[in-house]
């Protein structure tokens, strides 16, 4: 049954039948994960309610979004489409690339090499396994593949990315009509009455009882959320709450520009920029060996190459119908293209994603100012995420032989200028085995808290350097798993 909060008789009716009622299952947020969670639980003879803040469809006043504000100016901001509020969540603009996160991501490199998951890589690939073609993700054909892709030279390796041609919308309200589905329904709080979990609305009237609940709204909203709640006298029981907000992490990127490829390397750079595949398309990132990696203390941060090409000329031709040489160029690139022959002048666009450190001072707080909510996100590049840029970019040069335009500087200020949000937040509920350095335990569950639990990307403790929504629908997959066992 899908209910509208904003709706009069929607609000009334839902509040007659399930106000006096305990769900077995409440579901704060309708994006991927919580898609795939509610899709793998046991639902016989459960109740189950999913709550959305937005409403079932995207439209453009949802997605200009809201401002965030920042702590300092030397942030780097956050997308203003990056939070969608709507049935599917950021599954509505999510491009579905996709793929792996590696073993070696889930440990500490830059000092101690220590574990920083309490989850084995193990279970997240078995869990891979288990997102079939269903959701849009093509993991059998990755796992088969990344040995073959891992070709360590001792300097360079490349990776698969995939992402179908039609990405998977988690936006079917089909997909809920055996649950309750409450739209346009902010929840403003958390709390507990006798380890009994329940939710309080923005009304601030609506309390709902549920035997458990499990928050999925989005890496920066989970933050939200949590700390709203605990800085308001919820969650009293919640252990170790001054981690809560710490170690966001993102995986910021830049553009290299425009750079030409040495002519004895033209066809490795066509072998790994992005192809049509069966029913998607696929590219390979090139990072720095796993070997380098380790003896300089460097990330496993990618760049993406992308040929200049037919869309660009377009493009020019858009703003001057009367240019004729980009004309030209497009027949020439077309005659090229055909006959399979080399073109000289081939030129890449080139963007470097990369994975952060978690850092305790990165961070999201909570403030109350003039009766109003604050939150404010302040995070920047460690050193060693500048030696990765710095290390990797020579290396593309040096044993690629890339020719980058003139206007791009190595500098630290023009790279921190240059960096854009990829909207893959990260951190603030991170989980492991102790109280003492983690929101969650390696089921999700807030230490201290028996009945809620996390399900969002905040809870992971290493970024890696890949798009996350993979791995944490593989962690809603294990989640379900565990709450059907031990329920």
């Amino acid at each position: 049954m899908i209910y509208d909060f904003k709706n009069l008789d929607d609000k009334d009716n839902f509040k007659t039948k399930n106000l006096d009622i305990i769900y077995d299952y409440i579901l704060i947020g309708s994006g991927p994960a919580s898609y795939v969670l509610s899709d793998n639980l046991n639902k016989k003879n459960k109740r189950i309610l999913i709550i959305e803040k937005g409403s079932l469809n995207v439209s453009n006043k949802i997605k200009k979004k809201e401002k965030i504000s920042l702590i300092s100016s030397d942030n780097y901001n956050i997308k203003k489409n990056s939070r969608i509020s709507a049935l599917g969540g950021t599954g509505n603009v999510w491009a579905g690339v996709s793929s792996y996160i590696e073993d070696f991501e889930m440990f500490s490199r830059w000092g101690k090499f220590k574990k920083l998951w309490p989850i084995s890589h193990q279970e997240i690939i078995n869990n891979y396994k288990k997102l079939d073609a269903k959701y849009g993700f093509k993991n059998l054909d990755l796992l088969k593949n990344s040995k073959k892709t891992d070709r360590d030279n001792k300097v360079i390796r490349s990776r698969i990315f995939f992402a179908p041609s039609r990405p998977f919308k988690f936006n079917d309200s089909k997909h809920y009509k055996n649950c309750d589905l409450l739209i346009n329904a902010k929840v403003n709080y958390l709390n507990e009455y006798k380890k009994v979990p329940y939710i309080e609305l923005e009304d601030n009237i609506t309390k709902i009882f549920s035997k458990k609940i499990i928050v999925c709204c989005g890496g920066l909203e989970t933050n939200f959320l949590m700390l709203k709640s605990i800085n308001n006298k919820r969650l009293k029981n919640a252990k170790n709450k001054h981690i809560l907000g710490k170690y966001f992490m993102d995986h910021p990127k830049f553009q290299l520009g425009l750079a030409k490829i040495h002519p004895e390397n033209l066809n490795f750079f066509r072998k790994i920029i992005l192809k049509k595949k069966n029913n998607g398309f696929c590219y390979k990132g090139i990072s720095l060996s796993k070997k380098i990696q380790t003896e300089k203390k460097l990330l496993n941060s990618y760049a993406r190459f992308e040929k200049y090409l037919l869309i660009e000329l377009i493009k020019k031709i858009k703003k001057n119908m009367f240019d004729f040489s980009n004309y030209v160029r497009i027949l020439k690139l077309l005659y090229l293209e055909y006959f399979n022959k080399i073109n000289y002048d081939e030129k890449y666009k080139i963007t470097i994603y990369n994975e952060m450190i978690p850092r305790i001072n990165n961070k999201i707080t909570y403030k109350k100012i003039k009766n109003k909510d604050k939150f404010f996100i302040s995070y920047k590049f460690s050193k060693i995420e500048f030696e990765t840029i710095h290390y990797l970019i020579n290396t593309l040069i040096k044993k690629l032989g890339l020719k980058l335009q003139k206007n791009f500087k190595r500098s630290k200020k023009f790279i921190e200028k240059s960096l854009q949000d990829s909207s893959h937040h990260m951190g603030g509920t991170i989980m492991g085995k102790s109280k003492k350095n983690s929101f969650v335990n390696q089921n999700l569950q807030i230490h201290g808290v028996k009945n809620i639990y996390i399900c969002s990307t905040s809870v992971f403790p290493t970024s890696g350097s890949l798009n996350p929504t993979m791995t944490l629908c593989a962690l809603a997959v294990r989640l379900a798993n565990y709450l059907n066992k031990n329920n």
